[in-house]
């Protein structure tokens, strides 16, 4: 049997003199209490935010089976009791289900410089960001749809006009919705008179899951 030569350069001989953080059972104690404390009092305050949300039962007008209240494509008029105070300030959600807003090719088919920018760009600028819909036949030949994209040529269209029991119409603000660092071109919108900035914007914002609820107004 050859036995490895004992020198200071063979892994033999090397002295055990580091000792890693997780070695010790005091220290890993007292880093795991410290994360509980710190997750704990971001559960806390979230939870302090999600307690003082007052919602209204949602009102289902637009579904897949019989039992609807409005027909696809078409303008309907629903009425609604809030049966509950709402402290200010009412904000309006609009909830779809089932959409995988998250699918990987979806959440990713759009175009942010596209979206930011007045130059025109070329099929080739974009293909890679609004793959696989860059325009209506994917064709290198001809110029990139605007906006190009799953995400971007999918968004949600309904609109909302809330009016009070007296006839008088309720206005809808769209302050609050978007950063001001999501500020994209209106010129660069889908072709939609009624479609602003703020909608489509939280619109690209994906959902974690199929079941999700976005902000109107």
């Amino acid at each position: 049997m050859v036995r490895p030569m004992r020198r200071h350069w063979r892994q033999q001989s090397w002295p055990m003199v580091y000792n890693p953080l997780y070695a010790h059972g005091r220290p890993l104690t007292a880093l795991l209490v410290a994360l509980a404390v710190a997750f704990s009092s971001v559960a806390a305050i979230f939870g302090g935010y999600d307690r003082g949300i007052v919602a209204t039962k949602a009102i289902t007008y637009h579904c897949a089976g019989s039992d609807c209240r409005c027909a696809l494509n078409s303008t309907c008029t629903i009425l609604f009791d809030v049966d509950v105070a709402l402290p200010g300030p009412v904000m309006l959600m609009y909830e779809l289900q089932p959409f995988y807003q998250n699918n990987r090719r979806f959440v990713k088919s759009w175009s942010f410089k596209q979206l930011t920018t007045s130059a025109t760009l070329t099929y080739g600028q974009v293909e890679d960001d609004c793959y696989p819909h860059t325009n209506l036949h994917n064709d290198p030949h001809k110029p990139p749809e605007v906006p190009c994209g799953l995400a971007a040529r999918s968004y949600f269209n309904d609109r909302f006009h809330l009016v009070a029991p007296d006839g008088s119409g309720v206005a809808l603000s769209k302050v609050g919705i978007i950063r001001d660092t999501e500020r994209f071109l209106s010129s660069r919108l889908p072709d939609d008179p009624l479609l602003t900035v703020a909608d489509f914007v939280g619109w690209l914002r994906p959902a974690a899951l199929p079941h999700f609820r976005k902000a109107y107004g």
